[in-house]
């Protein structure tokens, strides 16, 4: 009896509701504070909205077709790619579009640099973008940020490209099918929109030239070695070569969207992504709860050992 007695005595939680009930007015303020300063915060944090694509490969872009099977390995001896053996382009160009250079590719030819580093919210009234005055000057198109890290004024290509990286471009991709979902938060949903479908027809347009630089190259390449080989079933050969760099560059000259086509074309979000701000607001209730409580168990013991 004494044991059972000394693990109820262990074991009991009647002081834990005392000290919560003596200390309710702390656990009340604690609260009320807690949810004073989330409701703050997450006011305070500007919307963010989604633009989204849907995109699937196209022929062209999961490798080489039946004449690349049957002439690969010839074309491997003369020097030239059709294809085989390689990395299908859809996955080529996925690599390409998520690379440091392609992304600050993009910056310039876009002009995103103020926008993407100075942009600190955005007025639904005059449908632009809220430019922080602290970091650039639209009137000089002067930054003024504080230089850090041995880093200029002037945002760095490593900056600029391992935000959108981070907190901007998201890419995601169905291994069975190869349909990818590209998207793209941001402060304003027009630029979201255009961002993210400017990205797919740069990165078409980027791996069309590479196919046709690749194509013409080939092509002269084989035209000059046909001139020195005096077999006609070689040259044979080489005029089939020929023309399957001749049908690359054909289908490249032919299609805008060369490597991905659009399934579902990006339309500006009317609804934000984000924040979610009654989950903050709840999330700042629990911390002010916990904090309440434990402030309440601290006074309630710290009291008893004095009076004992």
């Amino acid at each position: 009896m004494p044991e059972a007695k000394s693990e109820a005595q262990r074991f009991d939680v009647t002081p834990f509701f005392q000290a919560c009930w003596q200390g309710k007015l702390w656990i009340v303020v604690s609260v009320v504070c807690a949810v004073a300063i989330g409701a703050f915060y997450a006011m305070s944090l500007p919307d963010i909205y989604r633009a989204e694509i849907v995109a699937a490969p196209t022929e062209e872009a999961q490798g080489g077709g039946q004449l690349s099977g049957q002439l690969g390995g010839l074309a491997t001896l003369a020097g030239v790619n059709v294809g085989q053996g390689q990395v299908d382009k859809a996955a080529q160009a996925l690599e390409i579009l998520q690379s440091r250079q392609f992304l600050y590719d993009f910056i310039k030819r876009h002009d995103a640099a103020v926008s993407l580093m100075a942009a600190k919210g955005w007025d639904p009234e005059t449908n632009e973008l809220i430019i922080d005055q602290d970091i650039y000057l639209k009137s000089t198109n002067e930054w003024l940020r504080e230089p850090k890290n041995n880093r200029s004024s002037q945002p760095t290509a490593w900056e600029m490209t391992s935000l959108i990286r981070d907190r901007i471009l998201y890419v995601e991709q169905d291994q069975r099918t190869g349909i990818i979902r590209l998207s793209v938060e941001f402060y304003s949903p027009d630029l979201a929109q255009q961002w993210v479908s400017a990205i797919l027809q740069d990165l078409n347009e980027i791996m069309r030239e590479r196919d046709l630089k690749e194509s013409e190259q080939s092509i002269r390449y084989l035209e000059e070695q046909m001139l020195t080989i005096s077999l006609i079933s070689m040259q044979q050969v080489f005029s089939q070569l020929i023309e399957k760099q001749m049908q690359t560059m054909m289908l490249a000259n032919a299609r805008a969207e060369y490597i991905f086509t659009t399934l579902d074309p990006a339309l500006a979000p009317e609804t934000k992504a984000s924040p979610h701000r009654p989950v903050i607001i709840i999330l700042f209730g629990f911390l002010g709860i916990f904090i309440g409580v434990l402030a309440a168990l601290i006074k309630y013991f710290l009291w008893n050992n004095k009076t004992t």
